[in-house]
């Protein structure tokens, strides 16, 4: 399921992406789901500023809003539940987006 007007390398290569990422990464030093969990974990080079609502299932692309802070562990386990979640449809994966949703506090 790939949305017509996403193309997943030219956007994460993208000036505009990278001002974002590293702005949001500056105000968000820790992991938000491990905080969420009263785990500190710092973000380490490399690990990713994740959409929320991710791109693929429409999710916006530049909104500060749908981002969150994550360390490795944390962005792979949500990864595999939305794998997980597309496989029982849209309603499953929003769902899902809200609970990420309430644990950054939004």
């Amino acid at each position: 399921m790939q949305r017509p007007d996403y193309d997943h390398n030219k956007f994460y290569s993208s000036g505009i992406w990278k001002k974002l990422r590293n702005g949001y990464r500056e105000k968000h030093p820790l992991c938000q789901m491990c905080k969420a969990n009263g785990i500190i974990t710092v973000m380490q080079k490399g690990d990713p500023v994740d959409h929320i609502h991710e791109i693929l299932d429409g999710g916006p692309k530049l909104d500060p809003r749908n981002l969150m802070s994550q360390c490795r562990s944390c962005h792979d386990k949500k990864t595999k539940e939305m794998v997980e979640r597309r496989k029982h449809g849209l309603e499953a994966v929003m769902e899902y987006v809200k609970e990420l949703m309430a644990m950054v506090g939004r």
